[in-house]
């Protein structure tokens, strides 16, 4: 009867049953994937907002702690004596903290259209233009006699002449001029000597302008700027760090356009200097930090004068070089006071402590000035996740805002990370062990199948195998019972009889030694043999026996081998087992080499034939039970029993066999058993 199969090679009833097995695995384990990824999704959710209105909090308190930061300035401002005081000394002590460090703050007192800077060297320039009669300077007869000579008949020396008489004939502050023109007129007649100290009696003639500039300014930039030209690079270097540093702890009381000229021509000629090291970065920082609170005080004094009086609170100004805050006390027609911060010294000094502790929180906070630019963060600029959580505070309706984010996005609040660990954990246990029951039962049912398939066609081979003997037994005791086989021809038959008898034996001997042996119930026994009598047995027993008719057994037994340990009765039996093998499996006529040798600590036997040889991938599967090779199964008489046996037999022995075999050439089956002195 045909039996329908699939394409894949099963029965068709053995493949509906691996679709039935899969999709009751395959179904209920994606609906549980599903179920849980679904769960950790809503889990995420449920975690994001749980953070998010944390931060709303969080970002709540950290605007209500910046409200109390400039409350608190402003409270300082409050403390300010009125009228404003002429020192620093008075000032109170808080205030007068952050106001004593260059760059980091400055009170502004404006008194109808007097305007004072508390101190008066925290800010550059002065925060109101000059007046008319400041800029404007009217030059004497004489003086510009002098001038009409040096600049339209270029006589330097004649014009040099007429400014030292004007100098002898000057005294005080009307000297200044003419030591400026004299200096500027032997420079042009190469005296460079004569003009650096003209320049020098110049930078020490005291409180003294020149125009709107003070005589020693212009004596120090003049004689930078000669020391320069002169390719003096050290000392002009020198020369214009020191002129920097006066600058900047505002020495001279300038405006924006000159201090601006006077700083950046002193920074260039710094720079061409290679050993300009006092110019470094605290200074720039200090010069940032002041002209951000300038820029911003002369801004507040400029929209006072200009509006008149005016109540105000916080008014942030940005400039291009830094930041300030300005805080006004409220204005009268009479006066006002600002009190101008620097927004780097709220970043540097105040801030990290107030919102330190939030950082430890596992939070970032950052402040958004009102033009939406950031002024500080606890965060630095690559710690900050591009997917972090976000929450916005607004600061009253002063436009500042505070922003709060967590540090760590994939943290969840309450707990969330470690919950959604548990569940991935969990769902890829099950998943694993989804996976490994149904690879588990697959791979048993097939072998099972397998075993099952092996198992029946060994029954029926048996019972082949079984039937082919007794059927000529019977067929030939018939004939000789009834006496219709002649004289001559019954030894004839008397040894047909007695061989397919010992072929019944021995197939009868090979399953039951087999079921013992598989049921562990083999008496092994084992003793000290001596190998050579026993292996010549072996052969010469299987010689005679009818199992080698036709074949040609080549024995190589040397007398020197080693005593092993053996049962005698079952190491015969493998060994006929291998020797038979060799007999079936080769061609006609058939020669198999029988031989043994001594080798490093044991005996090896060998059982070479010159016939079909074994199939590399049978090569792994000859020793299983019940199987047969699948080129010769159909031609070759067997029940697939004989190699296992010989398996059983050498693992008890803990002895080892090798098989090496090629298609067409034959096979050599080498077992090597240990000797007798040592340990099995």
């Amino acid at each position: 009867m045909l039996r329908r199969h699939t394409r894949a090679g099963l029965p068709a009833p053995a493949a509906r049953l691996f679709l039935v097995f899969g999709l009751a695995i395959v179904v209920p384990a994606a609906a549980l994937l599903a179920v849980g990824w679904r769960t950790l999704a809503q889990d995420r959710r449920n975690a994001e907002l749980e953070a998010r209105a944390q931060l709303d909090t969080q970002a709540g308190r950290a605007a209500t702690a910046l409200d109390q930061e400039f409350a608190q300035w402003q409270t300082m401002l409050g403390g300010v004596a009125h009228p404003c005081p002429a020192t620093i000394d008075t000032v109170p002590a808080d205030l007068r903290t952050a106001v004593e460090q260059p760059g980091s703050a400055v009170i502004v007192c404006v008194e109808r259209d007097a305007v004072l800077a508390i101190p008066t060297r925290a800010v550059l320039f002065r925060l109101q233009a000059a007046s008319q009669e400041e800029a404007l300077a009217i030059t004497p007869t004489p003086l510009r006699e002098a001038e009409r000579v040096e600049l339209v008949q270029e006589n330097y020396a004649a014009a040099a002449s007429k400014y030292e008489r004007l100098l002898g004939e000057t005294s005080g502050a009307a000297r200044a001029p003419v030591l400026l023109r004299l200096a500027r007129t032997l420079d042009k007649a190469h005296q460079f000597a004569a003009a650096a100290r003209t320049y020098s009696e110049l930078e020490g003639i005291g409180d003294v302008r020149v125009g709107a500039v003070p005589a020693s300014l212009v004596g120090r930039e003049r004689t930078c700027d000669l020391l320069s030209r002169q390719s003096n690079s050290r000392a002009a270097a020198e020369c214009a760090t020191h002129l920097y540093d006066d600058l900047l702890a505002s020495r001279w009381h300038l405006d924006e356009a000159r201090y601006t000229h006077y700083a950046a021509q002193a920074r260039t000629w710094m720079n061409r200097s290679a050993s300009a090291a006092t110019r470094d970065a605290r200074k720039e920082q200090i010069e940032t930090n002041k002209y951000a609170i300038t820029t911003a005080a002369a801004w507040a004094v400029s929209e006072r004068l200009r509006a008149g009086a005016r109540a105000s609170s916080i008014l942030p100004q940005v400039t291009a070089e830094g930041r300030a805050l300005v805080f006004s006390n409220g204005a009268t027609e009479d006066s006002e006071r600002f009190l101008v911060v620097s927004v780097s010294h709220l970043a540097a000094e105040r801030w990290p402590r107030v919102f330190g502790e939030a950082s430890l929180a596992g939070l970032w906070v950052s402040i958004v000035a009102p033009g939406g630019e950031g002024v500080f963060s606890t965060a630095p600029a690559s710690a900050m996740p591009r997917d972090s959580i976000v929450s916005t505070a607004s600061v009253r309706d002063s436009g500042w805002h505070v922003q709060v984010a967590l540090r760590d996005p994939y943290r969840a609040a309450f707990g969330a990370e470690r919950r959604r660990a548990v569940y991935v954990a969990m769902l890829a246990l099950m998943a694993l062990s989804l996976a490994f029951g149904a690879t588990l039962a697959v791979v048993t049912v097939r072998r099972e199948r397998a075993v099952s398939q092996l198992q029946s066609q060994f029954v029926s081979t048996v019972s082949h195998e079984f039937r082919s003997p007794l059927t000529a037994i019977r067929q030939l005791v018939e004939l000789l019972a009834r006496g219709r086989v002649a004289d001559e021809n019954r030894q004839e038959y008397y040894d047909t009889l007695l061989r397919e008898s010992h072929r019944l034996s021995r197939l009868v001997e090979n399953v039951l030694d087999f079921s013992r042996m598989e049921d562990r119930r083999w008496p092994y026994r084992i003793e000290s043999t001596d190998t050579s009598p026993f292996l010549r047995d072996v052969a010469g027993s299987f010689q005679a026996s009818p199992a080698s008719t036709g074949a040609t057994v080549v024995v190589k037994i040397p007398d020197d081998l080693p005593r092993i340990k053996t049962d005698r009765d079952a190491l015969a039996r493998a060994l006929r087992n291998l020797l038979d093998n060799a007999v079936k499996y080769s061609t006609t006529p058939a020669t198999v080499e029988f031989e043994a040798s001594r080798c490093e600590g044991g005996v090896r036997i060998q059982v070479r034939d010159r016939g079909l040889g074994i199939p590399a991938e049978d090569v792994s599967r000859i020793f299983d039970r019940f199987y047969r090779g699948r080129g010769t199964s159909a031609t070759v008489k067997g029940t697939g029993l004989g190699l296992s046996i010989v398996k059983h037999v050498v693992e008890a022995h803990g002895a080892h066999i090798d098989v090496q075999s090629t298609p067409g050439q034959g096979t050599t089956m080498t077992l090597t058993v240990a000797a007798a002195d040592l340990e099995m």
